[in-house]
């Protein structure tokens, strides 16, 4: 082997090509390090965070999809918070004109003061314009660029973008047609190709963080796949992690039977960060938010890991009733932190045999529903 750990062959191509093209050749090592994160932004989930690997890559695009009110919106204003907790830029480009103050700062628990909102583009009279696709791409480069080039103070520190969502998007040409007309098929997925293809590499290079919602509809006459997202295979192709949401058992209240709240499942569709296929699921309630605590116990309770026994939770030299448990969880964090060093014991020794280990009813094993 060469002083260089290669083999002699290896080394002397290597030197020359590096002659040739400085820059564009070197080996698969020193390679990737370039574009491997180097910084990771948590969900708020740990359990998501998990699996996915240590949070979600900054440098890269993330998908999150499924239906309606099943968290979508909530999980990319938490990333938005929890950008914020560690000092980093945050932009939330919302194009179905839906958010409320009152949801951002009860529910996903930011400060609305804290990040920026990307408004829809105006017209020459300063009136708002309908959001397009080409709209939406080209404030989001704009918004990267200025910030970096710019505001020079923000050069090392991460840039997360929230897009919720791409599937409420046309492109500017539908927008002239009549209600009776359809445009080109496969026109948005080309349009969004061709920018990810431009694009993917300023955000490795400006460490920005894109994370697209996108929504779950019927593939029409493919009886075979009946689920798609939009986009077709642009987005599939260019994010790092997909996450697939839906809507699981509802909480309610136990005096009155309302519901308070409803257990959401993830699966993680495709991970280059670690292994794919990993489910589980954590509570949203609708006075509150995400119940991380919840979640944790959740998955050791019902992985017995927790000495249950009708109810009781067996916990050091004590026993308690679940309720009474989940709430000195909720109350003490070092409780919650050794729950969650379990948690990720029991499922690094399970390695070998996810997803069978997550699986939630409603979920195959390639992650459409059943």
């Amino acid at each position: 082997m060469a002083a260089d750990g290669h083999d002699p062959l290896l080394a002397k191509i290597l030197g020359d090509l590096r002659k040739a093209k400085a820059g564009i050749y070197t080996n698969f090592a020193d390679g990737v390090k370039v574009s491997e994160p180097h910084f990771r932004l948590s969900t708020g989930v740990t359990l998501l965070d998990y699996a996915i690997g240590g949070g979600l890559p900054v440098g890269r695009v993330v998908e999150i999809h499924g239906k309606e009110a099943t968290g979508k919106s909530l999980i990319g204003l938490n990333l938005i918070g929890e950008a914020v907790k560690l000092g980093w830029i945050a932009a939330y480009l919302e194009t179905e004109r839906a958010p409320t103050v009152d949801f951002a700062t009860r529910l996903g628990h930011v400060d609305p003061d804290s990040f920026i909102y990307i408004n829809p583009p105006l017209d020459k009279g300063g009136e708002p314009q309908p959001w397009t696709l080409e709209a939406a791409m080209d404030a989001i480069s704009e918004f990267i660029e200025t910030t970096r080039v710019t505001s020079p103070v923000s050069d090392g520190i991460p840039i997360v973008i929230v897009w919720d969502s791409y599937a409420g998007l046309c492109c500017k040409s539908e927008l002239l047609l009549r209600m009776d007309q359809r445009d080109a098929m496969g026109k948005r997925a080309y349009t969004l190709r061709t920018w990810f293809t431009k694009e993917v590499q300023t955000f490795s290079n400006q460490e920005v963080l894109l994370i697209v919602m996108n929504h779950v509809t019927a593939n029409i006459g493919n009886p075979f796949e009946p689920e798609t997202t939009p986009g077709g295979s642009a987005i599939r192709m260019f994010t790092s992690v997909r996450l697939k949401f839906r809507n699981g058992e509802i909480i309610k209240n136990e005096e009155t039977k309302d519901p308070k709240g409803v257990w959401v499942q993830w699966r993680i569709i495709k991970n280059r960060m670690d292994q794919p296929g990993r489910t589980s699921r954590f509570p949203i309630y609708y006075a509150d938010g995400i119940h991380d605590h919840e979640a944790l116990f959740d998955f050791l309770w019902e992985r017995g890991h927790l000495g249950s026994s009708r109810g009781w939770v067996t916990w050091g030299d004590k026993k308690y009733r679940k309720d009474d448990f989940l709430a000195k969880v909720a109350a003490d964090p070092n409780v919650r932190s050794v729950l969650a060093t379990h948690a990720k014991q029991v499922w690094d020794d399970k390695a070998g045999d996810e997803p069978e280990v997550g699986v939630e009813e409603g979920f195959t094993t390639d992650g459409s529903e059943t």
